[in-house]
């Protein structure tokens, strides 16, 4: 948690990458849901890929006020959508993904995105996130949250515009890496994002990840989950307007926690040294992952900590 300033009665700026979401704590939680309403378009877009249809799906607000978004809104919606004892290289296991309320607007950290699923790695529940542009895309779109099911009888690619889905296919790109297909979608499809999958993904490897451009939805093997479904790419753009409760208030709260942010050591040191600049800590608390997570710490890990980078180069 990262405080504020003290001069703000009672606020805090709780910045969640994995919930593409900033939280604004002031008085009650309650009065930030009131505060944001605005910014959810409580509806998701499903699609079946068997049946090579989609439909758009509303939700109850009561959702969003027990769950906000991101990987409470995403456990939530797997949970619902599947059935005990479902594998994760099956027709049953749907492809998720996930917005926050701050998705789309102003806020630090706001940019993110979440892909929720069942792991084809462990077996088990599986979250992983990513920067870019591809989540302010779904919310443009009007959306809060895409549900894929079932697997399309080609290699395919999803098209969305706001509420038009297209299947097109996809054979032209497979065997492509995520580097050369993003690029040739690019080009192709002039001001949509996407995600994609490569070689790894199509192979079904359980450590295949989902990229947008160059950012990585890593672990637990999501692209795996992509790959069997025989969807190589979604795309998507929209012209929907996110709003706020108080665009003004808003955006004096968003200043105070980019100040806070900025004047932040922490934040400084991971600017300079990268993620290297955590793992002093990481390792002090066993969880720094050592020979394939057998163990979780090591007696050398000082050689690559930051600021012995720092002194070398």
């Amino acid at each position: 948690m990262i405080q504020v300033s003290n001069s703000a009665p009672q606020i805090y700026a709780l910045a969640l990458k994995s919930n593409s979401c900033v939280y604004f704590k002031y008085r009650e939680t309650h009065l930030l849901l009131r505060k944001m309403k605005n910014s959810y378009f409580f509806k998701i877009l499903k699609i079946d890929l068997t049946e090579g249809k989609s439909f758009v799906e509303e939700y109850d607000k009561k959702i969003a006020r027990l769950f906000l978004g991101g990987k409470g809104l995403g456990s939530y919606l797997l949970y619902q959508n599947t059935k005990k004892g479902f594998l994760p290289l099956s027709d049953e296991n749907p492809l998720i993904i996930v917005t926050g309320p701050l998705t789309g607007t102003s806020a630090p950290t706001s940019g993110r995105f979440g892909i929720i699923t069942k792991s084809p790695k462990t077996g088990i529940y599986l979250d992983t996130y990513c920067g870019g542009f591809f989540g302010k895309n779904l919310k443009y779109a009007g959306f809060d949250a895409l549900i894929i099911n079932g697997k399309h009888k080609t290699p395919t690619i999803l098209l969305i515009e706001n509420e038009t889905v297209n299947f097109i296919p996809a054979n032209y790109l497979l065997g492509k890496t995520t580097s050369e297909a993003s690029l040739i979608l690019k080009q192709k499809y002039a001001g949509f994002e996407s995600i994609v999958i490569g070689p790894a993904g199509e192979k079904q490897n359980p450590l295949a990840s989902i990229f947008n451009d160059t950012r990585c939805c890593g672990r637990g093997g999501a692209g795996a989950v992509m790959g069997f479904k025989n969807l190589k790419a979604v795309l998507i753009k929209g012209n929907k307007t996110i709003k706020v409760f108080n665009p003004d208030e808003f955006q004096r709260y968003v200043w105070v926690a980019l100040r806070s942010l900025r004047m932040s050591s922490a934040i400084y040191r991971l600017h300079k040294m990268g993620t290297a600049n955590i793992l002093e800590i990481i390792n002090a608390s066993g969880a720094l992952p050592v020979k394939n997570f057998q163990e979780g710490f090591w007696d050398k890990a000082e050689k690559l900590f930051g600021e012995k980078w720092e002194s070398e180069i």
